[in-house]
């Protein structure tokens, strides 16, 4: 009985760190939640060696390099992904609909 109770903390205490550590990351907290809770410190190495994904726009905030064609910031001056300088838009030009 007191092996259950402290695997069931020690797995609570992985899998949050987990989820902690994906949402960070811009990765879906649940799956990591769950190999967390499962599979203790080899999800954790996981998770701290996941690369960070990049943060999704949706399309009425991005607007699409010139360079690269990535999808970027609507305000943004420079290209996160190439660098290169493009040009930016002014509040008053970006229509908000609703």
């Amino acid at each position: 009985m007191e092996f259950f109770i402290v695997s069931l903390f020690f797995g609570l205490i992985f899998a949050v760190i987990c989820a902690m550590i994906a949402n960070a990351k811009n990765r879906n907290e649940l799956p990591w939640f769950f190999a967390g809770f499962f599979f203790g410190i080899v999800a954790f190495g996981a998770a701290c060696f996941a690369s960070k994904r990049p943060f999704r726009l949706n399309k009425a905030e991005s607007k699409r390099c010139q360079h690269c064609q990535s999808m970027i910031d609507i305000y943004a001056t420079h290209c996160s992904y190439c660098t290169q300088q493009v040009a930016a838009l002014e509040p008053e030009a970006v229509a908000v609909t609703a």
